[in-house]
């Protein structure tokens, strides 16, 4: 036996509800209820149900749309030169290079 906060046993615990919810009728606990209650919590267990069910609907329409993002095949790209893959003056000429001093930067024309 556990002895929780109160002092009061584990096993006190489960006698006390199982007789709250036996209560020496026959009839299962959701019949017992005012036909209210019992209305709010069939609407209750309907809109978990809802709740899950549109939850897995949309992790598996998300994950086909995953998928099929993930197949497509990206379309070529252009390649432009950039700054890190030109190759150096000294590499390519001083005639094909303007240079720092060239006619794009201000310097004397050639």
């Amino acid at each position: 036996m556990v002895i929780c906060d109160g002092g009061w046993t584990a096993a006190w615990w489960g006698e006390r509800a199982w007789s709250l919810i036996a209560a020496g009728d026959e009839r299962p606990l959701l019949w017992r209820l005012d036909p209210e209650r019992r209305g709010q919590i069939a609407m209750a267990l309907v809109g978990l149900v809802i709740l899950g069910m549109g939850l897995v609907l949309a992790v598996y329409l998300g994950g086909r749309m995953a998928r099929r993002i993930a197949r497509q095949i990206p379309p070529p790209r252009k390649r432009d030169e950039s700054d890190w893959d030109r190759k150096s003056p000294a590499e390519e000429g001083e005639a094909d290079s303007p240079g720092a001093n060239g006619p794009d930067r201000g310097g004397p024309p050639r």
